[in-house]
């Protein structure tokens, strides 16, 4: 009979210390909850507006977003990657690692950097071909010569080459941006994004609209690929391996059963949640036999 009692005790008791450490769980996924809602608050009141009269949601802003939810996570792929190789002299300016998580973000696809030496009148195709392995099946070098023409790709072999050397300017922000259009150009065309129309037949303005200068650069003001675009590149990279890794939000992932486990006090939240048991859960009658008379 002690043994009875002492063993509901302990029951009891990590019932109800289970349930206090609930408590804590979900009152700190509230009080992140209000921090981040006061967050976005203050950005959207300084957010400039878009070209429809909406707020321009930031990188920073769409973060703050999903993290309402959990955040974004990403389901496994085969590990294959489209890697981008930084082959440019100098001090490095962070711009590769910068674009692959811009790159991930907006496009979904394993993307791998590195940084190389590459020999100053090397060919271009045979050196970013030089990087292609298994694991890496499509390669974007980016060099910085001046010998050479700014975009050179290679549909056929998933390489495309984009020389930094006309692109510099005094101002380093402007110079980023120039090279990250460069660099979402080479690898949209040397992927198989060669749309340059909406699905309604229209000509549009975007990252792939025709460049024959400097001064037609920056007046394309999209920045990555339109939908159509990136579908165009997921069906043709598939045929070398490369899987799109589309994220989904913490909850949609524990829904379906392959979250991975809770980092912090929101996902833990939504982690008890989904995973808790139904409190009036659904009965089943036994279906009656039917009898004969």
């Amino acid at each position: 009979m002690k043994m009875m009692l002492k063993t509901a005790v302990v029951i009891l008791g990590a019932a109800i210390c289970g349930s206090i450490h609930a408590a804590d769980s979900g009152n700190a996924a509230e009080n992140e909850l209000a921090e981040i809602n006061k967050k976005i608050a203050a950005l959207l009141e300084t957010a400039p507006k878009g070209p429809h009269g909406g707020k321009l949601i930031s990188p920073e802003l769409k973060e703050l977003m999903d993290r309402r939810s959990g955040g974004l996570v990403y389901p496994k792929t085969n590990g294959k990657a489209l890697l981008i190789v930084d082959a440019r002299g100098g001090e490095y300016d962070g711009f590769v690692d910068e674009f692959a998580k811009d790159l991930k973000r907006n496009f979904h696809l394993h993307v791998a950097t590195s940084r190389k030496t590459v020999a100053h009148d090397a060919d271009p195709f045979a050196a970013a071909n030089a990087f292609k392995t298994d694991a890496n099946p499509a390669v974007i070098l980016i060099t910085d010569t001046e010998s050479r023409p700014t975009l050179a790709i290679y549909p056929e072999d998933a390489v495309g080459v984009v020389n930094a050397a006309r692109l510099k300017d005094a101002d380093a922000a402007k110079y980023k941006v120039r090279l990250a259009k460069e660099v979402w150009r080479a690898m949209a065309l040397s992927l198989g994004g060669f749309a340059m129309t909406a699905p309604n037949g229209r000509i549009v303005k975007s990252i792939l609209s025709p460049v024959y200068s400097i001064k037609d650069l920056d007046a394309i003001l999209a920045h990555g690929l339109s939908p159509h675009q990136c579908n165009a590149i997921y069906e043709s990279v598939s045929a070398i391996g490369l899987q799109a890794a589309k994220p989904v939000s913490y909850k949609m992932a524990c829904r379906q059963g392959w979250a991975p486990a809770p980092t912090n006090s929101i996902q833990k939240a939504i982690w008890d949640e989904v995973h808790a048991l139904p409190t009036a859960p659904i009965k089943i009658k036994p279906e009656e036999k039917k009898t004969e008379k």
